[in-house]
């Protein structure tokens, strides 16, 4: 990657717009580790000093807002003279490229348009939470990324519009501005926001910008005196409720208007409500719930959830829609979607106990353990006899930390159901984490003995025998576990490190070469094959695997050390070597090695003060080694600061006849 310059931490990489009011580049961002947008301020914007301090207020306000629909504005900052901003660099398609402006005639489609009016309002009101201000919402400025959409320009977009527009440049024909905003008011308030939304609103329901003229003044004029008409009487679809919202929403006097998002947010929720109540009948819901039903038996979730949202439209309070629907996108792993319909069922119907199971489920899987206890708990509460109940409870009260309490719900299955080899292995699981050795080994033999398939049984008792040096067992088990289940990554991983250990790199280097193939971010195998490669002499591999390993595995220390002495010695890469090593005190910051070997690249790279303050690092980590303390001298005697050699040559000696 090729850069142009460096501002503050960012590195420019190339110019991507340019007006009066400043340049904005493509820069690199070495912390966050992507690109960003960086827009130098024009001293157009910072003469007065009234105007910089409320910009530089307003961008500092915004840059608070850490919202994912929200562009991010990392940084302000100023760098001899220069003020720039560091902002999400936000690629995809603009609004209108993703809802069309037209008159929209299906209800289907207008409630979806209602809901991305909806979401974007509960955005607006998010950002005006922070007294934060848009104040030039147009679909130029709403981006999506696959699904979600992102506001931009926030704090500088009007800026930008009303400097063009005062300087007779501004080229567009549709402007979303407020009144007030035409008229050059200073009385610019949360309520111009609500404007714009609304114009938006009109704008992409009816086909139609309500005030759009010939000219960009004459549209202006019409912001400012025309009134209209009612969304309704546009389009017989909209509801009567929601066009007088609208209408309210465009009044010329900002009083008149909702007094927030908030309320507007409200309004919609309410509106959407009574859409709902026309459109209820339970028999149409049985029929969709039914082909639903069929589909998710073939395994077609997609359609499954077609046919269960059409039900839950014709009957929104029936708790078993919710429940199917919450399955399918627990099915497709879209488990905020799946929690949410969980939700519905179980308000809808408390004393479930297989929506209470079907939603402890996801929050274990979301990781909400807190959560998942107390549904599971309502379910064995609601279903005493239960057996997957008390297992699951176990699992996430083990997780949690509460081993005792773990197995008393794991016994409480097997009770019920002697057989749940499931619980069985998580039980002897328990026992052997609290040194109870007989019994986890009873329960791994028990498990076996029910269930000769049982894969991971085979596998603890693998490790169980690596762990008391019993290699012959060990193998035995791997094998075993290769036998059932052929990409158990682990197995194979554990069994090279056998054949290692026997001193069969070749049969190792195999067995760890399909233990990535079957698991491409095994990390440790990886760490294990470069050294294998390394022992062979196969240098070039075994830097290939070394990278492979800090690509998975970037916090650790070791492989870095090794790229770098690799580099170094063998190949005289020493840009490689120092980048290493730097990689390797930062992880590991007691690394006085890598420290002295930065030093010795420095100081090949003439670059003394560095050299000199990597070595005094080791130091401060080893006082002893007297190396550290010799080279620093050398550097001060050759810069004939012999006061300071003598120092330095002194305390090495010292350390080197006297330790």
């Amino acid at each position: 990657m090729q850069f142009t310059a460096t501002i503050g931490r960012y590195q420019v990489k190339e110019e991507y717009d340019s007006s009066p009011l400043g340049q904005i580049y493509i820069a690199f961002d070495p912390i966050i580790n992507k690109e960003v947008f960086l827009r130098l301020l024009s001293p157009v914007l910072l003469e007065e000093s009234e105007n910089r301090d409320n910009l530089l207020k307003e961008i500092q306000l915004a840059s608070k807002i850490k919202h994912p629909n929200v562009a991010h504005i990392y940084e302000l900052n100023e760098q001899e003279g220069i003020f720039y901003i560091a902002f999400e660099k936000v690629d995809g398609l603009m609004l209108t490229e993703i809802i069309q402006p037209k008159k929209i005639t299906d209800e289907k489609e207008l409630e979806k348009y209602i809901d991305f009016f909806l979401e974007l309002a509960k955005v607006l009101a998010y950002i005006h939470e922070y007294n934060v201000l848009f104040k030039d919402l147009k679909p130029k400025n709403i981006i999506f990324t696959g699904d979600i959409f992102k506001i931009t320009n926030l704090a500088f977009g009007y800026i930008d519009s009303n400097y063009l527009f005062n300087s007779n440049q501004f080229s567009e024909k549709l402007i979303f501005w407020a009144p007030e905003q035409c008229n050059k008011s200073s009385n610019i308030t949360k309520k111009t926001d609500i404007f714009s939304w609304a114009l938006l609103f009109y704008y992409f329901t009816t086909g139609t910008h309500p005030f759009l003229k010939d000219s960009i003044t004459k549209t202006i004029e019409s912001i400012i005196n025309d009134k209209a008409t009612d969304l309704n009487k546009i389009n017989n679809k909209i509801p009567i409720a929601l066009s007088d919202l609208i209408s309210k929403c465009l009044s010329k006097d900002p009083d008149l208007r909702p007094d927030s998002f908030r309320d507007i947010i409200n309004s919609l929720i309410e509106i959407k409500k009574e859409q709902k109540k026309w459109n209820i009948s339970p028999a149409k819901a049985v029929m969709h719930n039914t082909l639903g039903t069929n589909y998710y038996k073939q395994g077609n979730l997609e359609l499954a959830i077609l046919e269960w949202e059409k039900a839950a439209e014709y009957d929104p309070f029936n708790p078993l829609i919710h429940n199917n629907l919450g399955t399918a996108y627990d099915g497709l792993s879209k488990l905020d979607i799946a929690l949410n319909e969980y939700k519905k069922a179980v308000e809808l119907s408390p004393n479930n106990f297989v929506t209470h199971y079907n939603m402890a489920s996801a929050f274990y899987r979301v990781n909400d353990l807190d959560k998942a206890i107390e549904h599971y708990k309502k379910v064995v509460l609601l279903n005493p006899k239960f057996a997957p109940g008390y297992h699951n409870l176990a699992n996430a009260l083990y997780k949690k930390g509460f081993i005792e309490e773990a197995i008393d719900n794991w016994q409480k299955a097997l009770v019920i159901n002697p057989n749940l080899v499931d619980a069985m292995y998580n039980l002897a699981n328990a026992y052997y984490s609290q040194d109870r050795i007989e019994e986890a080994l009873h329960y791994w033999n028990k498990v076996i003995e029910i269930d000769p398939n049982f894969v991971m049984s085979y596998y603890s008792l693998a490790l169980y025998n690596l762990e008391i040096g019993d290699y012959q067992k060990a193998q035995e088990m791997l094998e075993k576990c290769i036998e059932l289940n052929p990409s158990f990554s682990e197995a194979y991983y554990n069994l090279a490190n056998l054949y290692f250990e026997a001193s069969d790199i070749i049969s190792a280097i195999d067995l760890w070469l399909k233990a990535v193939n079957y698991n491409p971010k095994l990390w440790k195998a990886y760490y294990n094959l470069a050294n294998a490669y390394y022992l062979q002499g196969n240098v070039e591999l075994a830097l290939e695997y070394w990278k492979k390993t800090t690509f998975y595995n970037p916090d650790m220390w070791e492989p870095y050390w090794n790229i770098a002495n690799v580099s170094y010695f063998e190949f005289g890469d020493i840009e490689t070597a120092i980048k290493n090593w730097q990689k390797v005190t930062t992880i590991n910051k007691k690394h006085w090695q890598a420290h002295y070997n930065l030093g010795e690249a420095y100081y090949i790279e003439g670059k003394y003060k560095l050299a000199i303050m990597e070595w005094e690092r080791v130091i401060e980590i080893n006082p002893k080694y007297w190396l550290a303390y010799f080279n620093i001298a050398v550097i001060y005697f050759n810069n004939k600061d012999f006061n300071t050699a003598i120092k330095y040559w002194t305390k090495a000696f010292a350390i080197m006849l006297f330790g």
